[in-house]
């Protein structure tokens, strides 16, 4: 800097002393690299102090902290005596809350993998980039302050191979401790100044100075906390909600204060969601929280106004959802998921929004849960699906089931009892499964009840015409999850689920339903008269009378679509043929169709892992077939279904990557498909019970992980070498069999083998920072290095770009007067788009509009 003198900045919680104290100094624009922007809830200022004798005056302030932009971190004395780490909060900005303390500790650095390890006998509290906020504290006293920004995982310490995960530090600091902890202090570290040069330069956090030492004093649990019982379940949740902020909120709440809330939570008892008052009070104090560690939640309450949420959308249900942690439980606010069969029974098992709670299993921090994670928590998880469920106010929640697809993102369902109701009842009543002996394949029919859906049609059991698969000679089935549906039951069936848009529009070719216990695909059939569907036998899953249906259509691309696979009912088609026929919008709205015909075309479905998974197929016109838009037939002869040599795949709602574009095709040199058997799926004798079920649920949890561990050394090895590579190919099988796990039951790798397929280098494009990284000359590598350099284009750009001046020719006349609506508007927009973002965990708009999530996906 130019300038002589000492460039800081100063944060103060009393805006009155920061700004008396930096009056008469040269101000420096908030620079996000030289400091951070702000602290939330604290005042900022950053000034050019002149010299020692005014930076003195500054020190001699008893609350405010300081962050030199060149930095020393020689401040302060060497803090000499016993080392401790304490686990609490900070009260306001001089004062640290503190409920937990352990004594004798040591502290490690990882360079390598940016970590620092706190270490007390067998435990190990792992500090990384990722729980710590943006910046620390220390005080003149040696002692140093870090927030965090989530909670902290602890570790067994071993000699040697991976450490085991524990969910205490020593038997004084529980896994409830660790959750509600916000901040750690360490007083008197051993390695004072190697830990805050570790913590600058390692881990880039802001270093802030106190002059003054902080106040610390311990606190005790507080039991102050729970809301009245005779609240409605609403209340209680949200409450819940805010509490999982943890001892920032807890510290803060006495007696007097809940009698109050209690008081309030009691006014909205008859009220409704989304007009329920207490609810949109304490949402809107939970954001505010969620972003300011210093907030004082009895001196707020008084003043916050109720959150705006948005009305509710048809055709959707709101059920309450909870992150579920080896720490406890985390309530998240409400938001619209599409129904199934068993939520759209309202008078039978009550309101969604009361009785029913999707529970989401997170790692301590709340990022994906690792096998590892759930390996250690297996028996109490075991104890929380069979036994003990969740209380929440005066609401137990008891394990259900879950969807296919929430169980691959680690979600359940937890149903709370109405009337005589209760989950085992439930579970009773979704079908006949007593023919099924095999645990996988049971829970995933069971689980065909939960799949989001929109509520269709009912249909009479004589609508429904079952007719036969065809097979090869390996009794591989060409028709596999395939069935057709008459024109006038298609448009009756869209009609219901989409108002008029296809009264006169082009019915798609392909939906996929859930109807009763039939699952997978209906092709278009303009032969089939009257209101009927033909399925097959290899789409019924199981026995009901009820049903419900739903639809997709695909959108199609220039070169190639993702597109559903329907078989030939023509037999038109011979082995190696397919066809395809595409639709295309004009620029006048107009719909033209494009029929693929006298090429190659490239087919593959996803995920590809086997290099014969990549087929390549002939395109060709035939007139039977032109009916069918927007999805790809098969041909239902020849030596093998074609869809089995595509990772094994099937017709009963798998999409087909294809590709007609000559330039790539030329590069494509096939190769035999892989064999996909399908493994022996082991059987029980007697009947299988909800302890089976659960114990199968939570291997399922546990080796979920090991698929994208798995996909990952896959990608790194195929990068190196190539897809034919032999360690490759094994990883394939294991592969293929990991996702075939929760219908079979069958895993073909023990964990001995699963250690020994560890990769040690990596493609620069993996970005893998703790592994030796190599420079891959394959696409995906030139692409990587094209797109750094693309960013660092953009990044260098965006540190020259000038304000942009605005066309007088464009202001109006007299716009100071309308500048107060406008600034009302612009607020009620903030307003609103906070909450969307909130509810979606979204970090701005950039992410909402172009779809490109950075948070965890939960389906």
């Amino acid at each position: 800097m130019a300038q002589n003198g000492f460039p800081v900045t100063i944060v103060s919680d009393l805006a009155p002393v920061i700004d008396e104290l930096t009056r008469g100094y040269l101000p420096i624009p908030l620079d996000a690299q030289s400091s951070l922007k702000y602290i939330p809830g604290l005042t900022t200022r950053q000034c050019l102090i002149p010299d020692e004798m005014e930076l003195g005056k500054i020190r001699s302030s008893n609350r405010v902290w300081i962050h030199f932009h060149r930095n020393n971190v020689h401040q302060g004395s060497l803090p000499v005596g016993q080392s401790e780490v304490r686990f609490g909060s900070f009260a306001d900005l001089m004062t640290f809350n503190y409920h937990r303390t352990v004594r004798d500790i040591e502290i490690e650095f990882d360079e390598k993998r940016a970590e620092i390890m706190i270490i007390l006998s067998q435990y190990r509290l792992r500090l990384t980039e990722d729980c710590l906020d943006e910046y620390f504290l220390s005080d003149r006293s040696g002692t140093v302050f870090l927030p965090l920004k989530k909670p902290v995982r602890c570790f067994q310490k071993i000699p040697r191979g991976c450490s085991p995960r524990l969910y205490k530090f020593t038997d004084a600091v529980t896994a409830e401790n660790l959750g509600d902890t916000t901040a750690i202090c360490i007083t008197k570290p051993p390695d004072f100044y190697r830990l805050q040069e570790f913590l600058i330069d390692q881990l880039k956090l802001k270093w802030f100075f106190s002059f003054s030492p902080m106040l610390m004093q311990v606190v005790g649990d507080n039991y102050h906390i729970q809301l009245p019982s005779d609240v409605d379940f609403l209340s209680h949740y949200i409450w819940q909600m805010v509490l999982s902020l943890g001892y920032h909120i807890k510290d803060g709440l006495d007696g007097e204060f809940m009698h109050y809330v209690g008081r309030e939570a009691r006014q909205s008892q008859w009220d409704r969601y989304p007009a329920h008052r207490f609810y949109k009070k304490v949402i809107a104090i939970y954001h505010l929280a969620k972003k300011n560690r210093f907030f004082n939640i009895a001196k707020e309450y008084h003043l916050i106004h109720g959150q705006w949420l948005p009305p509710l959308q048809p055709s959707y249900d709101y059920v309450p959802r909870i992150y579920l942690t080896p720490y406890g439980i985390y309530p998240r606010t409400l938001k619209p998921i599409r129904g199934n069969r068993v939520l759209r029974q309202y008078k039978r098992f009550g309101s969604p929004m009361q009785h029913f709670c999707r529970v989401i299993l997170r790692d301590c921090d709340l990022s994906p849960i690792q096998s590892d994670a759930i390996e250690a928590w297996q028996s109490q998880l075991k104890a929380i699906l069979l036994n003990d469920g969740l209380i929440i106010g005066q609401h137990h929640f008891e394990f259900l089931l879950f969807s296919n697809s929430q169980l691959r993102d680690c979600s359940l369902c937890f149903y709370h009892s109405f009337e005589s109701w209760t989950a085992e009842g439930i579970r009773q009543w979704l079908g006949k499964f007593n023919h099924e002996k095999s645990v996988g394949t049971r829970i995933a029919r069971m689980a065909q009840c939960f799949t989001s859906t929109i509520k269709g049609i009912l249909l009479r059991k004589e609508q429904l015409v079952v007719i036969p698969d065809r097979f090869d000679a390996k009794q591989r089935c060409f028709t596999d999850g395939c069935g057709k549906i008459s024109t006038s039951l298609l448009r009756k069936l869209l009609m219901k689920t989409h108002g008029d848009q296809f009264e006169t529009r082009r019915l798609p070719s392909v939906i996929q339903i859930r109807c009763g216990g039939i699952k997978g695909v209906l092709a278009h059939a303009p032969d089939l008269e009257g209101y009927v569907i033909h399925y097959r036998k290899s789409q019924m899953k199981f026995n009901l009378q009820r049903l419900r249906n739903k639809t997709h259509i695909p959108l199609s691309m220039d070169d190639g679509s993702m597109l559903y696979g329907v078989v030939d009912e023509t037999n038109s088609l011979n082995e190696g043929e397919v066809f395809i026929q595409i639709s295309k919008e004009t620029a006048e709205g107009k719909e033209e169709l494009q029929i693929i015909t006298d090429c190659n075309v490239l087919v593959t479905r996803m995920p590809c892992y086997h290099p014969g998974d990549v087929r390549v197929l002939r395109a060709v016109d035939k007139p039977l077939l032109r009916h069918l838009v927007d999805c790809i037939i098969f041909p239902a002869k020849g030596n093998r279904p074609h869809p089995t040599e595509m990772s094994g795949g099937d017709l009963d709602g798998d999409e087909y990557w294809t590709c007609w574009n000559p330039l790539f095709l030329d590069q494509v040199k096939q190769r035999e498909p892989g064999d996909y058997a399908a493994p022996e799926k082991p059987k029980v004798d007697g009947e299988i019970t909800t302890e089976m079920m659960v114990e199968f649920i939570i291997d399922i949890l546990s080796k979920a992980a090991h698929i994208g561990i798995l996909s990952r050394r896959h990608l790194a090895i195929c990068a190196r070498d190539s897809p034919e590579n032999q360690l490759a190919l094994q990883l394939t099988q294991y592969i293929n069999d990991a996702l075939d796990f929760p219908k079979t039951g069958v895993n073909s790798m023990t964990m001995g083998q699963f250690r020994k397929l560890n990769v040690h280098e990596y493609p620069d494009f993996m970005q893998n920072e703790t592994k030796n990284v190599f420079k891959c000359d394959k696409v995906l590598g030139h692409l990587f290095r094209q797109m750094e350099e693309t960013v660092n284009i953009h990044l260098s750009a965006s540190e020259t770009i000038k304000p942009i001046l605005i066309d007088q020719n464009l202001v109006v006349t007299g716009y100071e007067k309308y500048l107060g609506d406008a600034m009302l508007d612009y607020q009620n927009y903030v307003h609103k788009m906070d909450m969307i973002l909130n509810t979606y965990d979204l970090k701005n708009e950039l992410e909402l509009i172009t779809g490109c999530h950075s948070n965890t996906p939960e389906e």
